[in-house]
């Protein structure tokens, strides 16, 4: 049976000028050197097709976030030489020519997107270390860390690749996943799955963040399984106890999109309250609207602790056919 769907709309007329003159009065107010930094938006490059959507992606949210775009291509300290290279005195033309393959990936993602977004400030960089560590720390200082992923097939799905699980597990920043052969285009429809936490109410803001600035709608998602009313499990469609669990979580939704909305005001938002595990409400939501960003909180935690990835955040990202973000 088709899950009963709660739809809450908000709609707020957009104000002429308003966001570039507050822009304006709030930069001339500021002296130069307190002027807050560029938010910064990183994308990791391997040198395979995987770069071309993640570039794609990465460039147009820096656009509609005025941020700045770090590229970024780490070429891995694991990598072995052998004996023989060492003995020959190889190993160093061949870092070199390994440095150069590099400058080579992030010469073509600049290009690329110069070509698409030519108004964004760019900055590239190539580095050695372990490319997870390294993507790590860059998401730190950013407002959004890019990486790639392998395509979601029936069994690729389920792997996700160890750099970008590792992304996602350690790093502090929001991290957006994006599928090989994704046909990045501007944003129509946005799910973000909330549970009243503060990791979704963080999902929330960075859903209608994106949405504001390409216009798209946000469909907020929450899923219930068992609830039990006056001593009796729920089951029954319609009833005054099944209406009783559906308004109680559109009212935990509302509550995860309330600073969100007040900071967006513009853009157009409906809840959607399922009868379903809250990964597959997500999933069965973003399926049905042709989701082209799905946005998901984790309780997990950076550092070592990263580990405890939230198993929602873990099952969108398996079952996914769109770009997902996970937010701490």
């Amino acid at each position: 049976m088709r899950p009963e769907v709660v739809i809450v709309t908000q709609v707020t007329a957009r104000v002429a000028g308003s966001r570039d003159d507050g822009a304006m009065a709030n930069q001339t107010a500021q002296p130069a050197d307190q002027r807050p930094e560029t938010p910064r938006v990183v994308a990791a490059l391997d040198g395979t097709d995987a770069d071309e959507s993640v570039v794609d992606w990465a460039v147009d949210e820096a656009d509609r976030a005025a941020a700045s775009l770090h590229l970024v291509h780490v070429l891995d300290t694991g990598m072995q030489f052998t004996a023989h290279d060492m003995l020959l005195g190889e190993a160093p033309s061949l870092a070199a020519r390994l440095d150069e393959v590099g400058r080579g990936v992030v010469d073509r993602a600049t290009a690329r997107a110069t070509h698409r977004k030519p108004g964004v400030e760019l900055s590239t960089q190539v580095q050695w270390g372990s490319p997870a560590g390294v993507l790590v720390g860059h998401a730190s200082k950013a407002k959004l860390l890019v990486v790639g992923s392998r395509p979601r097939g029936r069994i690729e799905r389920a792997v996700l690749g160890s750099v970008a699980l590792a992304c996602v597990h350690h790093g502090r920043a929001p991290v957006v996943v994006v599928p090989t052969g994704t046909q990045v285009r501007a944003p129509r429809h946005v799910v973000v799955g909330v549970d009243g936490s503060p990791p979704s109410h963080r999902a929330a803001d960075l859903a209608l963040s994106v949405a504001d600035g390409a216009s798209a709608e946000v469909h907020c998602v929450v899923g219930w399984s068992v609830e039990v009313v006056d001593g009796t499990v729920v089951t029954e469609p319609g009833t005054d106890a099944w209406m009783t669990v559906q308004h109680r979580y559109a009212g935990v939704a509302q509550r995860s999109l309330e600073e969100a909305t007040a900071r967006h005001p513009e853009v157009q938002v409906s809840i959607d309250v399922r009868r379903a595990e809250p990964s597959r409400a997500v999933l069965e939501a973003a399926a049905e609207v042709d989701a082209d960003l799905v946005v998901v909180g984790s309780r997990g935690f950076g550092g070592f602790r990263g580990l405890l990835l939230g198993s929602v955040a873990k099952r969108v990202l398996e079952g996914a056919q769109s770009v997902v973000a996970v937010v701490k």
